[in-house]
């Protein structure tokens, strides 16, 4: 007989060897080549200005008030070695700070007595996979505006949010090319909101952009998310949990993917545990408190099966397959902590080998946490 024991120790072995592997390979080099395999990084081309808008007024300064380091604009992991994961460090050429100026070099009408003064308070770059639909390049950024006086005192004016997003290349897909990609995305945006800012300061207008916010923002710019949907279906009651991270939102509709993504179902003949493969959200922002959010999963999982003792079933019946939509109206404050709540419908499609194809409408009901 053999014993259990020595089989479970051969097998923690051979999951250490890659482990082992890494070790006497960077004890065996010099200390920067350790450093290395902890972190890397990627030198991208900030977007210089080409035939932009001009805005109604002058860039007096621009300020960088992140907490990462001047040149720092992004984090991504990548594989080294077949198995090593590297940090890599998106960075730029010169401090963001002198990027960001150099934009407005020759778009800037210097005849305008208006001053402005901007602070960059975020400024991040990533790449986003965990959706298999829309994988994109985002970045992440807050710029806080101030009109200077004639005194050279700084006002207060706003600040704007942005969440610019770019769809990943089907084919060839080049991280450096996909990140200078979504700057010069962003630096459109950014240079076409200011030509309208600028122009309603000068007339006294009030600011109508989505992505304008005036009070002063002390909140956290990378909420967690935690809920569970329980649905009541025409054919099962499914419990689901997710947990993903979410930036700040800087429109009214916005896109979010990935996460953890647990399901239970029960059925009347069988119960099953499925995982999330790819979890999509669409929101849409109706008003300061409430939201609409559509979700879709793709989910694989494994069942158990009640009637085992009354009915052969194949091997093939303990896995499960699944895609569900659903859509719902929460209750989910902009920019705040706390628990939110909400109702909507679930449109659930699963497919398990003795049963085929089964299709069910489902009322759902949201609490969720946000911290």
């Amino acid at each position: 007989m053999v014993n259990k024991n020595w089989i479970g120790f051969k097998f923690s072995v051979r999951l250490a060897y890659p482990f082992i592997l890494v070790f006497l390979f960077g004890f065996s080099r010099n200390n920067s080549f350790c450093q290395k395999l902890v972190q890397d990084s990627l030198i991208v081309h900030f977007p210089r200005s080409v035939e932009l808008k001009p805005i109604h007024g002058v860039i007096d300064s621009v300020v960088d008030q992140r907490d990462s380091e001047p040149h720092v604009i992004g984090e991504y992991e990548v594989t080294k070695y077949l198995f090593v994961p590297v940090d890599l460090l998106i960075c730029t050429e010169k401090p963001l700070a002198d990027e960001v100026n150099a934009i407005f070099n020759g778009t800037v009408n210097t005849k305008q007595s208006l001053r402005l003064k901007l602070v960059l308070d975020d400024f991040w770059l990533t790449k986003k996979t965990g959706s298999w639909l829309y994988p994109h390049y985002q970045l992440n950024a807050s710029v806080q505006l101030y009109e200077k006086n004639q005194n050279n005192n700084s006002v207060y004016v706003g600040h704007l949010v942005y969440e610019t997003v770019s769809r990943q290349s089907l084919f060839g897909d080049k991280l450096k090319r996909g990140f200078e990609k979504v700057m010069e995305k962003w630096r459109d945006e950014f240079v076409d909101d200011l030509t309208i800012v600028s122009k309603n300061l000068r007339s006294y207008q009030d600011i109508t952009l989505d992505n304008f916010r005036t009070g002063i923002f002390s909140g956290r710019r990378t909420h967690l998310y935690g809920g569970m949907d329980v649905v009541m279906g025409t054919r099962d009651w499914l419990v689901d949990g997710a947990l993903f991270f979410s930036h700040r939102e800087a429109g009214k509709p916005f896109f979010r993917s990935g996460g953890y993504n647990v399901r239970y179902r029960n059925a009347k003949t069988f119960e099953s545990i499925e995982f999330g493969l790819s979890i999509d959200y669409l929101f849409h922002r109706l008003n300061r408190q409430m939201i609409l959010r559509g979700k879709s999963q793709i989910m694989l999982g494994f069942n158990r099966w009640k009637d085992i003792d009354t009915k052969d079933h194949k091997i093939y019946d303990v896995l499960i397959l699944n895609y569900s939509l659903s859509q719902s109206l929460i209750f989910d404050p902009l920019d705040e902590r706390g628990i939110f709540f909400g109702v909507g419908l679930l449109e659930d499609v699963y497919y398990v080998y003795s049963k085929g194809i089964e299709f069910q409408l489902g009322l759902l009901f949201h609490l969720g946490l946000k911290l």
